[in-house]
């Protein structure tokens, strides 16, 4: 069945809510162009397109992020490994401890060297562990 237009935006606009308040409770979140959260498990996700940066206090007004989230466009981005595999492209949205929030284009990359090359090519402060649920700081080398 067709949905109206306003009832799409009206569920964008709670998947919006719900990314934030999953990265607010687990530090990020990885989800599709959908705004769909996406449980990978296997892996490393490198940003390789930094999208947004926003430095504010969320804690009373989440709208600034929510508006980003529901305005963005698509994001594709043509990976491709050694060996012909493409990468899975997605959104990845993080808060630092000083509550900056990042959002980036990123790619899934299942070999652990790979990303982190990836990282350090594309200047990433860390790359994210699916599997470990970890992050894995590149500065100073490692």
């Amino acid at each position: 069945k067709m949905h109206s237009l306003n009832t799409i935006k009206e569920q964008n606009k709670s998947n919006a809510k719900k990314l934030i308040d999953l990265t607010i409770k687990n530090g990020g979140v990885s989800f599709n162009n959908n705004l769909e959260a996406l449980t990978l498990k296997e892996g490393f996700a490198v940003g390789i397109k930094p999208i947004k940066e926003v430095n504010e206090s969320f804690s009373n007004d989440k709208k600034v992020i929510e508006k980003i989230l529901n305005t963005l466009e698509p994001f594709k981005a043509n990976c491709i490994d050694e060996k012909g595999k493409e990468y899975n492209c997605f959104y990845g949205l993080w808060v630092s401890e000083l509550g900056v929030f990042y959002l980036d284009g990123c790619v899934q990359i299942l070999d652990y060297q790979t990303a982190v090359n990836y990282g350090k090519h594309f200047e990433q402060i860390a790359i994210y562990d699916f599997k470990n649920e970890i992050e894995i700081n590149l500065k100073g080398g490692n």
